[in-house]
């Protein structure tokens, strides 16, 4: 584990609420992209906005070390989640489409898009 941390390429910041620890970010740089990966926020703490500051602490961050790092990706498009999109969209992130190439065996994608039209939306970036 010391060895995956301190690659260079893995970020941990932790956000405390009274000297205690109510939150933390992992976040995973590679080449010209950083991933927000994890973020998890004690319940109690979560009116502080912890997850906020930590966001902005890491973007932050990398504006002071002026390294490779030209984009953030905060996550997948969660379009059933009008709350998160709102969030993010005030956060400056914008839902970007990237293309790929997508297959199904025979019948599933039917089934996927009649059952779990978000997932498959998710999967594929189609509506």
């Amino acid at each position: 584990m010391a060895r995956y941390f301190d690659a260079g390429f893995v970020s941990v910041l932790g956000g405390f609420v009274k000297g205690k620890l109510g939150g933390y970010l992992t976040s995973i740089c590679v080449g010209k992209t950083a991933y927000f990966d994890t973020l998890v926020v004690g319940t109690s703490e979560r009116p502080y906005q912890i997850g906020t500051g930590l966001k902005y602490a890491f973007m932050k961050y990398l504006a002071v070390l002026g390294g490779p790092v030209t984009e953030v990706i905060d996550g997948l498009h969660a379009r059933e989640n009008m709350g998160l999109c709102h969030y993010k969209e005030k956060m400056g992130f914008k839902v970007v489409r990237v293309p790929s190439r997508v297959w199904f065996m025979p019948g599933a994608e039917k089934i996927l898009r009649m059952r779990w039209p978000h997932k498959h939306y998710r999967i594929t970036g189609w509506e």
